[in-house]
């Protein structure tokens, strides 16, 4: 099952195939941080801001596709405005 929502997260809205690698590394920063909250909350029944976690999730995501040598045509800055722009979906 999570591996099917993978692979449909991967196809999402028809995007071109050179996002998928893109894509599958921002749904994996998603589940990572969905399951930190998990745990944060039940074992310190603690919250974290929304906002907050799509921050760590968009930095997480950045520096992971940076560590595969994937965003070397568009810095931080870029990515946090439009990660679609950096994914060559937009022009």
């Amino acid at each position: 099952m999570v591996h099917d929502n993978l692979h449909q997260f991967g196809n999402l809205a028809g995007l071109p195939r050179s996002t998928h690698s893109f894509l599958q590394v921002i749904w994996h920063a998603c589940v990572w941080f969905i399951w930190k909250e998990r745990n944060n909350m039940i074992f310190n029944h603690k919250t974290e801001e929304v906002g907050l976690l799509l921050d760590s999730v968009k930095l997480t995501s950045f520096l992971w596709l940076k560590a595969n040598k994937l965003t070397s045509v568009f810095s931080y800055t870029d990515w946090w405005r439009d990660p679609l722009l950096c994914m060559g979906v937009r022009d």
